[in-house]
């Protein structure tokens, strides 16, 4: 029976950086993906689905852990009559 101090062992080999930045690439269009059946849902029925908000969050982990977040690409927001740019979380779709 293990002890409440036995830890996972570190692995002795490198994490290959190459291959998780394509299981990151893979997953954020995955969910790219997702997020236009999401907004075209929305659209042809007319309701907003909370699930949506969740799939945003997740490709703006993947765009974090990537490393590929910009203002460039944020959509502009408005507030208090003045258009402004959106904080830097990689809004493409």
């Amino acid at each position: 029976m293990a002890h409440d101090t036995d830890r996972p062992v570190p692995s002795l080999h490198s994490i290959d950086s190459k291959q998780t930045e394509a299981i990151l690439l893979e997953l954020l269009e995955l969910e790219r993906e997702r997020l236009r059946q999401a907004v075209k849902m929305e659209k042809d029925r007319n309701i907003v689905f909370p699930e949506t908000t969740v799939i945003i969050k997740d490709i703006e982990r993947l765009l974090g852990a990537l490393g590929q977040t910009d203002e460039t690409d944020s959509p502009p927001v408005q507030r208090d009559n003045q258009q402004t740019k959106a904080p830097s979380k990689g809004w493409r779709v």
